[in-house]
């Protein structure tokens, strides 16, 4: 009944440092930092491969992403991503 769609996506180091990785469509910014949003069949899950980084002299890295929800019945999910 219901799926996901993902966008506006975004890592940070805690202390301020932001950078976009996933823009409002749901693609990617740059695909050699982050791939693509891959979504099962169902649409009941979502995944993305990331090549390794940090911040310099930072010790740990945060992804936020926003997560909707779409009613797949009434089609609200197609085309969106």
């Amino acid at each position: 009944m219901y799926g996901v769609l993902i966008n506006n996506c975004y890592v940070t180091d805690g202390f301020g440092k932001k950078a976009d990785v996933i823009d409002g469509k749901g693609c990617p910014i740059d695909p050699i930092l982050i791939t693509g949003i891959r979504y099962s069949s169902d649409l009941q899950r979502a995944y993305a491969e990331s090549s390794v980084f940090k911040f310099a002299d930072k010790p740990g890295v945060w992804f936020f992403c926003q997560v909707q929800m779409c009613m797949k019945k009434h089609g609200m999910c197609d085309g969106v991503t």
